[in-house]
């Protein structure tokens, strides 16, 4: 498997705005928690196929469980 992880809604939204600046909202206060995370930026006009707004997320196997652990229950925290 790949320690890349997209994080996007399940149910989309009619505004895509609304959708970006949600995800945008994720990043700051993860980063806030400590945590960088990024969104997955496209350019439209240049790319066939734009996915839905999501934010990037990359694991490593040099993490313990006790810190997977800990971003788990923050991102959930933030998500919420």
């Amino acid at each position: 498997d790949s320690p890349l992880r997209y994080l996007r809604l399940t149910d989309r939204h009619k505004d895509v705005n609304y959708e970006i600046n949600l995800m945008n909202a994720v990043v700051s206060d993860m980063r806030k928690r400590g945590y960088l995370l990024t969104r997955d930026k496209h350019v439209e006009g240049k790319e066939k196929f734009i996915p839905p707004p999501s934010v990037k997320i990359c694991l490593s196997a040099g993490f313990s469980d006790s810190e997977i652990d800990h971003f788990t229950r923050a991102l959930v925290e933030t998500l919420k």
